[in-house]
């Protein structure tokens, strides 16, 4: 090999190590990332470190599990796990032991912890239409979260546990709306206002400025933003044939992980927060999708 080549060779490893050999809490290598995958032929929960190292399986059952949440202190995951004919919100701690059932025979799914980790938010059709439950971090003290006169569902906290930013509206479309956290019973404060498509996957920015979510107004889900006071500002930061959905944001803020189908399989990538270029953390031969980035160490 002459010099010149293994020159290039040193520095584009270099390159390499400086993107992701970012000490922990400092960009996007930051935390991990839990995901569901079908690599072992069932749907489980994994965890991987943002440049694809240190993969570990957290869940091992027949059914499905999907939809893993971390909690804001990143010491357990909340999870939907589906069998026979019901969606149940289940609970484990990070490494997959504990494995709690919070939601015996009751519909629930796209749980969201609040700050504190005292509370989680899911969607249930338990009572017919879709609506926003809470309940206990360990299953009890289950209870709407209000009445909205049309289904609402896919709930977020906010980053300082003062909002609740959910979806509501028809099955022909739906948009994003917030309430204040605990709910006074005001009307939602709608940041969306569109018609014939559907959001989804609605995840907040770690400074609670932002909302990402999913859409597809052009019958491609791809991924949004949109300043989260008043849902101005909306920029599209994917685009392109392919299925763009579940983006979560890096602890700091500076990328968002997302799922990527393309010709039946999906992967996870990584975008910048701005949009721009894509670049895979796990792309493999197996389904993996839903992924949820861990947060930012809290002093």
């Amino acid at each position: 090999m002459s010099r010149a080549i293994l020159l290039v060779a040193c520095l584009a490893a270099i390159a390499v190590l400086v993107f992701w050999g970012r000490p922990e809490g400092q960009g996007a290598v930051a935390g991990r990332i839990a995901f569901v995958s079908d690599q072992s032929g069932d749907p489980e929960i994994y965890t991987v470190s943002p440049d694809g190292t240190e993969l570990r399986r957290t869940t091992w059952t027949p059914g499905t599990d999907w939809s893993p949440t971390w909690s804001w202190d990143n010491g357990f995951i909340a999870f939907c796990r589906s069998g026979g004919d019901i969606e149940e919100v289940w609970r484990m701690a990070a490494d997959g032991s504990d494995q709690i059932r919070l939601t015996p025979r009751a519909s629930g799914w796209c749980p969201s912890w609040s700050p504190d980790g005292r509370t989680i938010a899911f969607s249930s059709s338990r009572d017919g239409w879709a609506h926003i439950f809470l309940m206990n971090s360990d299953g009890t003290g289950v209870r709407r979260l209000g009445s909205f006169g049309r289904p609402n569902y896919d709930p977020a906290f906010s980053p300082d546990g003062r909002s609740i930013a959910f979806l509501y509206g028809n099955y022909g479309s739906d948009n994003i709306a917030v309430v204040p956290y605990p709910y006074d019973g005001s009307a939602p404060k709608a940041l969306t206002n569109d018609s014939g498509f559907f959001h989804r996957d609605l995840t907040w920015s770690p400074d609670g400025s932002k909302i990402a979510f999913c859409g597809n107004p052009d019958d491609d889900w791809d991924i949004f933003v949109i300043n989260a006071r008043d849902g101005s500002n909306c920029r599209r930061l994917t685009s392109g044939a392919e299925e763009d959905r579940h983006p979560t944001w890096s602890p700091d803020g500076s990328h968002l992980a997302f799922s990527r189908k393309w010709q039946g399989t999906s992967g996870i990538y990584l975008v910048d927060r701005g949009g721009g270029y894509v670049r895979p953390v796990l792309d493999t031969p197996a389904n993996e999708s839903e992924p949820d980035w861990s947060h930012a160490r809290r002093r």
